[in-house]
């Protein structure tokens, strides 16, 4: 089992953020943080590719996991890497959820993980080059 999804996107780094930012906001998911690594590195006078973190999920269904397995609160909220890679190609990466669920010893067939499984290969299926 990856540990890594990797999807490669038709869209800009820029595009694919924004659809996916409505994506998530669509299905009544909230945005914790947007860490725009890009911009954090021009600021310390050093360059790199367009690279944003989404950090999102639902307090509600995040709570339930981590009532089960309390070390589950260093993957939650879920992320997603929206990337460009050296030849000018937008990329997603997020981890894959039933990795994290067998890391912090939880089933892999857990409703609550299936569920989020299936809600972080929709978004990737959203941007993913056809």
């Amino acid at each position: 089992m990856d540990a890594l999804i990797h999807v490669l996107c038709r869209d800009t780094p820029a595009q694919v953020r924004e659809l996916l930012r409505n994506c998530i906001e669509n299905k009544g998911l909230r945005i914790f943080a947007e860490f725009e690594q890009d911009r954090y590195a021009a600021e310390a006078g050093l360059a790199l590719r367009p690279s944003t973190v989404l950090a999102f999920g639902n307090p509600a269904v995040g709570t339930l996991l981590m009532q089960l397995a309390p070390s589950i609160a260093l993957d939650l909220p879920l992320k997603l890497l929206i990337w460009e890679d050296d030849q000018n190609r937008c990329r997603l990466t997020y981890r894959n959820m039933r990795n994290i669920a067998r890391t912090h010893g939880l089933p892999l067939e857990h409703p609550i993980v299936n569920k989020l499984a299936t809600l972080l290969e929709e978004l990737g299926r959203k941007v993913a080059q056809q």
